[in-house]
């Protein structure tokens, strides 16, 4: 197997575990905005939010996450293109 052939099927197998984690974090996304979502349903019948700041900044983050996971996969995807 040549260099070039070693380095693409490396760059498949990182396509691969990328497009793994991307739909691990839509699940996890998911769960945590359906979270979110009850804990402010439940917070209407308290004086104060019951959404810790935290949870916010966490939702935040798997966003941004997921928006570099796509960023991650049409980098490789590009390299892989010009090989």
């Amino acid at each position: 197997m040549s260099a070039i052939e070693e380095l693409r099927a490396a760059l498949l197998t990182v396509v691969d575990d990328v497009r793994g984690a991307s739909a691990g974090l839509l699940d996890v996304r998911q769960r945590t905005e359906r979270a979110l979502a009850l804990l402010g349903e439940l917070s209407s019948d308290h004086h104060e939010s019951l959404v810790p700041p935290e949870a916010q900044r966490a939702a935040e983050a798997l966003r941004q996450v997921s928006l570099l996971t796509v960023q991650v996969e049409t980098s490789v995807q590009s390299v892989l293109a010009r090989l």
